[in-house]
């Protein structure tokens, strides 16, 4: 684990009178399956039973997502998985759904974003690797096209100026552990790089990916791998 690699993938998700049953992530790098034929386990996590746990009968890989309708979303999903290919350890996080034109975002205006985050912390270069998830805020000035993110509430914190270009639904920015908008709260030193997009006819979601890394202490990495959604009023 260690290299950030974007780019596109496809996924498959299946449902039975209503009700999620399966997915398929088909990625550049890895991909993953799961479904209840081939002994996947299914569980929904107790600290958010909006987010669904999928693991093969061995334990690895695994992937969390959220359960879109059981949240309220209507126009994206998001989740991230872990595994093991031939060449090591990987941990990816996802996105997607229907995407706002670009000239359908508000242009004046402010609004805050609550949601979730689903990812997965590994320490010690990948030796320990356990699933995360926390809430998350993005307030958004769709007059300066500027986002303030902030993650925390069971995850591990992330704080972050985001922007995006006139005539685009698409944003990124940097995101670290130190908070650049309040307390100066650091932990373990934590930096990286976040990407998403507003979902929606006029912007009624949002969802992206991030990826951060520590060299604090005895991580030698630490990484926190994921992604997010969420949902204005």
């Amino acid at each position: 684990m260690g290299t950030v690699i974007a780019g596109s993938l496809v996924t498959d998700i299946t449902y039975n009178a209503g009700a999620q049953t399966g997915i398929s992530v088909q990625g550049g790098l890895s991909s993953v399956n799961f479904n209840n034929s081939d002994g996947s386990t299914k569980v929904r996590l107790a600290a958010n039973p909006n987010i669904i746990k999928y693991a093969s009968p061995s334990g690895s890989p695994s992937l969390i997502m959220v359960d879109a309708p059981s949240a309220g979303y209507s126009y994206m999903s998001y989740g991230a998985w872990s595994g093991l290919t031939t060449s090591g350890g990987v941990i990816n996080g996802f996105q997607g759904g229907t995407a706002t034109q670009g000239t359908s975002v508000p242009t004046t205006g402010s609004v805050t974003y609550n949601g979730t985050s689903t990812g997965y912390y590994s320490s010690q270069g990948g030796v320990n690797v356990r699933e995360s998830t926390g809430a998350v805020t993005l307030e958004v000035n769709f007059g300066s096209r500027s986002i303030a993110f902030r993650s925390g509430s069971g995850a591990q914190p992330m704080f972050g100026l985001l922007s995006y270009n006139v005539g685009s639904s698409a944003f990124s920015g940097q995101v670290t552990s130190v908070d650049p908008i309040g307390t100066g709260e650091k932990l373990f030193g934590f930096s990286g790089t976040l990407a998403g997009n507003f979902y929606g006819p006029v912007a009624q979601e949002v969802a992206g990916t991030f990826f951060m890394i520590s060299n604090f202490g005895s991580c030698t990495p630490c990484q926190y791998v994921g992604a997010f959604g969420a949902k204005r009023p």
